[in-house]
């Protein structure tokens, strides 16, 4: 037994004597070159990926311990190519090995590899071309000098040059650390780490599958980061969990290492939880917050759930781009304070929900768009950042509202812009109008195309249309040639017509009612500049046709309008029913924007405030109630929020008004002034009796009146106005007869005649929503009579409600005579006996 016990060892010692002398062999004989070269080539060309070939010595060496020496180590992969001066590939310490890590590291000195971030080429699975994470498993074991590592993509313009001068490994604790100096894009680079080669560490203890750690820290010019891993096993390749952060105080350090050019500073700081396999990189956590140069804050957070291929996106994305602006009170003011939305991945692509616009003036809330699609990101010659293949779509997949396509040339500085698209959405997705009658309206069909071929960017083009409605036709046209800077070399151009073939129809869609149901259109022009702005327009009303014509000019903060309103002639019976409102008239409805609203505080927009202007309005004539006007005048002038038409001047029924018309607050107008000329035979005319008169009447009226989209001006009318005639005559003898009585009358010589002399009229009204009211009274005297009178002139109904006692004029306390109304239209009263004594109405009143 012992006999064969000792041929048993001798046989292995033998045979381990036979591999040793042919390892020596193998190592030393000039003729096993070609072997040494095809083994060593065979594994550089599985760790790598991509064949491997040395072309100059390769040695083999024992001491201090077990080394491979290659010179001239090439890989002629298109794209993919290595160079390495001298590789040593060594064996590990021996109280350093393990069976869970590798056994073996790498000395690289004067290499060059190439490492296409789009690969064509399908690398050896296992490889690190194949998965790039397998590089943490070599890293403990890595030394470096002068080695260059190029990640390229050279169809899409992007490098990154990494130019390690040295990096240095040792063991320390049970852990490995390194430290390592170099450059990338030739910004300087530091990099240090350290690797648990025992489970638990206290730095990395997490009491679950994942034992072993790594922490590598980075920096550069104005740039640190961290990445802490923690692996279930030493070979760091799948399961692994890992804590990214990272800061930087100028964000033009971070772009020059992607060679991007510079935005002029800012900050930033990003945080992320990762989930890393060997193919695969998830991101369930992601915080990234930067500041731009301007101030602007963009925040970023969700999560990712495969990096690599862009799906399973979730982050909510916010800019605050201006949050102190104050509110806006022109429209010259309104910034953009505030965008936000939710990027999610869903069966159609990346969709952005739940935008939200906010402004300093209101805020605009969207419900989603998309998908939008990238094809390229590309770097430009001069570091710009460009997407190319832009899709971005709105709407139903089978009639998408929006749809957007092109190219953005540089997004940082927002310039080279080619997008061009169509528009189809209803009426019913932009306004909200009661009862869902929006719907009635159709909807709005065109084009668009934005591009800043000219140097500026603007609406190229922009035509809509609306179709499937009969309520109302619409085309539009737009040309906005410098959209951020508000000027440019070439006029913005705005063209509208809008056609309403029957205005009845058309409100009562809006929720309004109207008594007229003739026609109506708008077709106007808009040129010029923001700074300097022109509008000629035409509207028509019915029979009634204004023209306009009016430029808007920058002065400073404020802007100022000019110049003129005329219409031929002004059918004021059809303006009457376009604006009339009854008593069971419904309050006019709130139109508001889809998604719309104020901001906290509400709205601080004052037009008026704003804008100063000076504008003359006119009209040759006026026709209707009876009688027409000879022409109207206007100058309105608007300075720092006060309004004043001075003069304004109406020649109407052969009489003058002439007044100051001026503003009180927001929405109340104040007309005072009088008037004079006017015939008292062309107010008697229309009275049902015909009786003639002849004289002159005077006005004088200091009244206001309350603005407002659901209110009628005549409803809101108050003040006061009083109406007088003096050295007139009556084509009647009865007033006289009424107030002297059957007796008196008989030896009355103006009875008697059949006329009587009007030494005065006084008709002073205070009006309370549209309604005048004696106040106190009306006097009329005649040489031997006096008439007191009391009652309503309701211009909203336009009727007159007058009760009238007459008396004779040395006795205004005596006895009444017969009293009588006049009642009924205000264009055509009746005048009939009133029934009383009315004993209540005397007393010494005169007409001045």
């Amino acid at each position: 037994m012992v006999r064969w016990a000792l041929r048993a060892v001798l046989a292995l010692g033998v045979l381990a004597g036979l591999l040793a002398g042919a390892f020596l062999l193998l190592a030393r004989l000039p003729a096993a070159d070609p072997l040494r070269r095809s083994l060593v080539e065979r594994g550089l060309t599985q760790i790598w990926g991509q064949p491997i070939t040395v072309k100059g010595e390769v040695s083999i060496t024992f001491r201090p311990r077990l080394a491979v020496h290659a010179r001239q180590v090439v890989s002629a992969a298109e794209g993919e190519e290595a160079e390495i001066g001298e590789l040593v590939l060594a064996l590990a310490p021996y109280a350093e090995l393990r069976p869970d890590s590798p056994f073996f590291g790498f000395a690289l000195a004067d290499a060059r590899f190439n490492i296409l971030i789009h690969q064509r080429l399908n690398p050896a699975p296992g490889s690190i071309l194949a998965s790039p994470v397998r590089l943490l498993q070599h890293l403990p074991h890595l030394k470096l000098d002068r080695v260059s590592v190029d990640f390229n993509d050279p169809e899409r313009g992007w490098r990154f040059l990494l130019d390690v001068d040295r990096l240095r490994t040792f063991p320390e604790d049970g852990r490995e650390k390194g430290v390592a100096k170099g450059k990338l894009n030739g910004r300087p680079l530091d990099l240090s780490f350290v690797f648990d080669r025992e489970k638990e560490q206290p730095e990395f203890a997490t009491g679950d599958e994942r034992p072993y750690g790594a922490k590598i820290l980075f920096g550069s010019e104005g740039l640190s980061g961290s990445l802490v891993v923690r692996a279930p096993d030493l070979e760091f390749e799948n399961h692994m969990v890992a804590s990214l952060t990272a800061r930087t105080t100028n964000l033009d350090d971070l772009l020059a290492l992607a060679r991007i050019a510079p935005i002029g500073g800012g900050s930033g700081y990003m945080s992320a939880e990762l989930g890393i396999e060997s193919h695969a990189l998830s991101v369930p956590r992601l915080k990234v917050d930067f500041t731009l140069p301007e101030g602007a804050r963009v925040t970023l957070d969700g999560k990712v759930d495969d990096a690599l291929r862009g799906k399973g996106i979730a982050l909510n994305a916010v800019a605050d781009i201006d949050p102190d602006a104050p509110p806006a009170v022109s429209i010259r003011d309104i910034a953009v304070t505030r965008l936000s939305g939710h990027f999610l991945n869903g069966p159609r692509g990346l969709m952005l929900n739940n935008i939200h616009i906010g402004t300093n003036a209101f805020a605009e809330s969207l419900r989603e768009i998309g998908p939008i699609q990238v094809a390229r990101v590309e770097r430009g010659p001069d570091g710009e950042v460009a997407l190319r293949g832009i899709s971005v779509v709105a709407g139903p997949e089978n009639k998408p509202i929006f749809r957007l396509t092109g190219s953005i040339g540089d997004v940082l500085d927002f310039s080279q812009v080619e997008l061009a698209g169509s528009i189809d959405i209803a009426v019913s997705d932009v306004l909200l109008l009661p009862g869902g009658s929006a719907g009635d309206l159709g909807r709005f069909v065109g084009n668009i195309a934005v591009s800043d071929a000219d140097g500026t960017l603007g609406i190229n083009a922009f035509t809509a249309e609306l179709q499937d409605t009969d309520l109302i036709t619409a085309k539009l046209a737009l040309t906005l040639d410098d959209l951020p800077r508000t000027k440019g070399p070439q006029p913005t151009q705005f063209n509208a017509d809008i056609n309403v073939p029957h205005w009845q129809h058309f409100v009562r869609a809006l929720g309004v009612s109207s008594d007229f149901d003739g026609p109506a259109r708008f077709s106007g022009d808009i040129t010029g500049t923001v700074d300097s702005l022109k509008a000629d327009g035409k509207v028509e009303l019915g029979r009634t046709r204004i023209d306009g014509t009016l430029t808007s000019e920058a002065r400073g903060d404020r802007s100022f309008v000019s110049g003129q309103i005329h219409s031929p002639m002004l059918y004021v019976d059809e303006l009457r029913e376009v604006f009339r409102r009854n008593d069971d008239s419904p309050p006019i409805p709130r139109i508001a924007i889809v998604g719309a609203s104020a901001p906290d505080g509400g709205s601080q927009l004052d037009i008026l405030a704003s804008t100063d202007a000076d504008v003359k309005v006119s009209a040759d004539r006026l026709d209707g109630s009876g009688e027409g006007a000879s022409g109207i005048e206007a100058r309105i002038k608007l300075e720092h929020g006060v309004l004043r038409g001075d003069p304004v001047r109406v020649r109407y029924g052969g009489g003058t008004i002439e007044a100051i018309v001026t503003n009180e607050g927001e929405a109340v107008l104040r007309a005072k002034g009088g008037g004079q000329g006017w015939p008292l035979a062309s107010f008697m005319r229309g009275s049902k009796g015909g009786v003639s008169a002849s004289g002159t009447v005077r006005l004088d009226f200091d009244v206001t009146a309350r603005l407002g989209v659901d209110t009628d001006l005549l409803r809101t009318l108050g003040g006061t106005a009083t109406a007088r005639v003096r050295n007139g005559r009556l084509g009647t003898g009865m007033l006289d007869l009424a107030g002297l009585g059957v007796l008196g009358g008989l030896f009355n010589a103006n009875v008697m005649k059949g006329e009587s002399p009007l030494r005065c009229v006084k008709v002073p009204l205070a009006f309370t929503n549209g309604v005048g009211r004696t106040d106190p009274v009306i006097v009329i005297e005649t040489d031997a009579v006096q008439a007191l009178g009391r009652g309503t002139i309701n211009l909203v109904r336009n009727t007159v409600d007058l009760y009238m006692v007459p008396r004779p004029l040395r006795a205004p306390n005596g006895p009444a005579g017969y009293s009588f109304t006049v009642k009924g239209n205000l264009s055509s009263p009746a005048i009939g006996m009133a029934s009383g004594g009315g004993a209540g109405l005397k007393g010494n009143y005169r007409c001045d």
